[in-house]
């Protein structure tokens, strides 16, 4: 009897610890253990949409009771932008949130969000980047190739045409003004096609640029113009929306798998809420930070529905080249510009 019983209790005790340790598998349920991953950024600055971006995710999963924390660390602390991105891919780092310019060095294909024309406002955004959108979807499956898990898309804005000479209505404006633009070979091609002389300064001289007339303009979003105060410099902004760009929160595709469906869950949920609510952040900041320019002499006006034409026509004519037509492929530049 005894022995019968000690039989008994073995067997109870190997259960018990075996149903404890699956508690944190990949893909079961349940809670499985606390997490905490590790994300990077470049971004800086208490109100800066990416750093609030990460905050809302994180106060989503508190309140949603997750056992999910996101440690993030800004500034480049853990890399550049482009050097994030390789670190997530290979794993050294679990997250990261970047511009999608960024992410092109793992997959070059990620360009295709950049091309004129694809947005013509935050609707079209908005259905295109939210969970089940057309770009969200090719976002997943492109990073996936690489080992990243594509988690949400932020906003990283609108870009724009600022500029100290006169109000730009039309394409024939921008024609002869010196732009500053970014080393970038899809936004030069797309310059050169509206006109512009290109000068491609890094971000950090732009300022001294303006101040100086070494450029007559810049073309980044209403975000930077406002921040860094290049009003000062630069009294004419259309509102261009040629060009959106998102903000991507990625994460390594193991350290994904590795969390409980549950876990999962909750992390998409977590960014599909904080994601929208960046994009309405952004709307109501530029908004406010558009009023407030115009009182320091700010001229501001919005892009006509023949230069959102013209923007489209340009980015089919631009993805159409033997260039890109073999990078992106012929389907993928179809599923950009169906009408072509």
């Amino acid at each position: 009897m005894k022995k019968l019983l000690s039989v008994l209790l073995i067997l109870v005790m190997v259960f018990t610890f075996a149903a404890c340790g699956n508690n944190g598998d990949s893909g079961e349920g349940g809670e499985g253990e606390a997490v905490t991953l590790v994300l990077g950024g470049a971004a800086s600055g208490d109100t800066n949409p990416y750093i609030k971006n990460v905050e809302w995710a994180n106060e989503w999963l508190q309140e949603n009771g997750s056992n999910i924390t996101i440690d993030a660390s800004w500034g480049s602390v853990l890399g550049s932008e482009t050097e994030l991105a390789q670190n997530v891919a290979l794993g050294s780092v679990d997250m990261f949130s970047i511009a999608d310019m960024s992410t092109t060095g793992i997959t070059p294909k990620m360009a295709f969000g950049n091309f004129p024309g694809l947005f013509a406002d935050y609707d079209a955004v908005n259905e295109a980047w939210s969970q089940g959108g057309w770009a969200y979807n090719l976002a997943d499956e492109l990073l996936a190739e690489t080992g990243v898990k594509f988690i949400g898309a932020g906003d990283n804005g609108f870009r724009i045409i600022s500029n100290s000479k006169h109000p730009v209505k039309s394409l024939d404006d921008i024609k002869g003004l010196k732009i500053r633009c970014p080393e970038n070979k899809l936004l030069l091609a797309i310059w050169d096609k509206f006109g512009a002389q290109t000068a491609p300064i890094a971000l950090g001289d732009l300022t001294a640029a303006l101040q100086t007339g070494t450029v007559d303009g810049q073309e980044l979003g209403v975000q930077h113009f406002y921040s860094y105060g290049w009003v000062e410099f630069n009294k004419y902004l259309t509102q261009l929306n040629y060009n959106y760009s998102a903000n991507i929160i990625g994460m390594n595709m193991d350290k994904f798998n590795n969390l409980t469906e549950q876990q999962q869950s909750d992390l998409l949920a977590a960014f599909e809420y904080s994601t929208a609510k960046m994009r309405d952040y952004v709307k109501e900041f530029e908004a406010n930070a558009i009023t407030e320019m115009k009182g320091e002499g700010l001229e501001y006006l919005t892009a006509t529905d023949e230069m959102q034409a013209q923007f489209r026509e340009i980015g089919k004519e631009i993805a159409h080249e033997d260039y890109w037509m073999d990078l992106l492929g012929e389907d993928l530049v179809d599923q950009m510009y169906p009408e072509a």
